[in-house]
């Protein structure tokens, strides 16, 4: 019986001090998306239309939407800009939903994706977050997509993008 206790015991030790050769990638912070998100310049709203658009009742980005897309992200975009040519959106590209509570009027959310497999704080391939229009956190990405994730594999999705979808 002792002899098997120190057994059992010596497994644990050499298996809790084994070390991961596994690296973890960069962090892609909340202040990070933020700014990236403010801004508007060289990003393409979706179907090349900047009005406002009536959100899915079922959504969390409600009642009313405004969807914009990064160079990297549109060089995967048919030429009208309502979905991909393609199968999956290349790394680096962003997706920025503007959500409001008024037609027209003013900014309260950004929910953003970000993809990047290296980053260390991804969800699936993105990077997801959610913020107030004054930059404080409602979604962090260090939860790595969490309670994004199952939802947006669910229903029409290419790449985990709903849009082409619900809009």
């Amino acid at each position: 019986m002792k002899k098997m206790k120190i057994l059992v015991c010596s497994i644990f030790i050499v298996f809790s001090s084994c070390v991961s050769d596994k690296k973890e990638g960069p962090i892609i912070s909340d202040s990070t998306l933020y700014g990236l998100a403010q801004s508007t310049t060289s990003f393409s709203y979706y179907k090349n239309n900047p009005d406002t658009l009536d959100s899915d009742p079922a959504s969390p980005h409600f009642p009313y939407v405004r969807i914009r897309f990064n160079p990297r992200a549109l060089s995967v975009m048919n030429a009208s800009l309502s979905g991909l040519s393609g199968t999956s959106f290349p790394d680096e590209s962003m997706i920025v939903k503007e959500v409001y509570d008024v037609k027209g009027g003013s900014l309260q959310t950004f929910a953003v994706m970000y993809k990047s497999h290296s980053a260390g704080n991804n969800g699936s391939g993105w990077v997801w977050n959610e913020m107030r229009a004054d930059g404080s956190v409602i979604y962090s990405s260090a939860r790595k997509g969490d309670q994004c994730v199952s939802c947006h594999h669910s229903g029409t999705s290419v790449d985990l993008v709903r849009t082409f979808g619900l809009h």
